[in-house]
């Protein structure tokens, strides 16, 4: 799938984190709620294109708890010194 991240933990502020957190938590919510309304679709193609759709919500909510995992609150009363910038190679 994709390789590993090093072991360093991922700074973020309480602020960002609980943000991530409400996302993860509102995707699994869908995601049951989308599974309980699949029995009553009639059609095979829509049954498994919503199947896919919970299915999907449920990976990213996974990864999100996993990035989550990696998170470490910063003390905001530190100052942030050494910010390294990545340059993104998707554009």
């Amino acid at each position: 799938m994709f390789a590993s991240r090093s072991a360093e933990p991922l700074h973020v502020s309480a602020r960002f984190r609980d943000a991530v957190l409400s996302a993860a938590l509102r995707l699994e919510q869908q995601a049951s709620q989308d599974e309980q309304h699949a029995h009553t679709l009639i059609d095979p193609e829509h049954r498994r294109r919503h199947r896919r759709l919970v299915d999907e919500q449920l990976i990213k909510a996974f990864r999100l708890r996993e990035m989550i995992k990696q998170m470490q609150v910063r003390d905001p009363h530190v100052p942030v010194r050494h910010i390294r910038l990545v340059p993104s190679t998707s554009r």
